[in-house]
C-alpha cells in the first residue's frame, strides 16, 4: 500500500500513557513504524497520538449522521487516524516535507 500511495511521508501514532511514559502498546507501535521505514525505505515519523480515540468519538457524536452509521466499524479508528495527522500537520506548519525528486 505504501508503494501504491507513494507518500513522502508515513506517521505512526505512539500510544503513550497519559504521563507520558510507554507501556506496551507504545513499544509495540514504535517497533512497527521501525518496520515500516526498513521495508519502505521510506522516512517514518513517530506522533503521539494520546486523546485521539477520545476526541474522535466526542467528534462522532456530534455528526449528523444516523446512528447505526455513528456505530460503524471503524469509523472511530478512521477519524481518530485523521486527527493525528491534522496533529502532526498542524505542528509541522511551514516545514513541507519534499519528495526526493522535487527541487528545493
Amino acid at each position: 500500500m505504501i508503494d501504491e500511495l507513494d507518500p513522502a511521508l508515513v506517521v505512526v501514532g505512539i500510544p503513550l500513557q497519559m504521563d507520558g511514559s510507554e507501556g506496551e502498546m507504545a513499544r509495540e507501535a514504535r517497533a512497527f513504524a521501525q518496520a515500516v521505514a526498513r521495508e519502505s525505505g521510506r522516512p517514518v515519523t513517530e506522533w503521539d497520538e494520546r486523546l485521539t480515540t477520545s476526541h474522535a468519538e466526542r467528534e462522532i457524536r456530534s455528526f449528523d449522521l444516523p446512528a447505526s452509521r455513528k456505530r460503524e466499524k471503524g469509523l472511530s479508528d478512521r477519524i481518530a487516524a485523521a486527527l493525528l495527522l491534522r496533529g502532526y500537520l498542524e505542528g509541522h506548519e511551514g516545514n513541507a516535507v519534499r519528495g526526493e525528486d522535487e527541487s528545493t
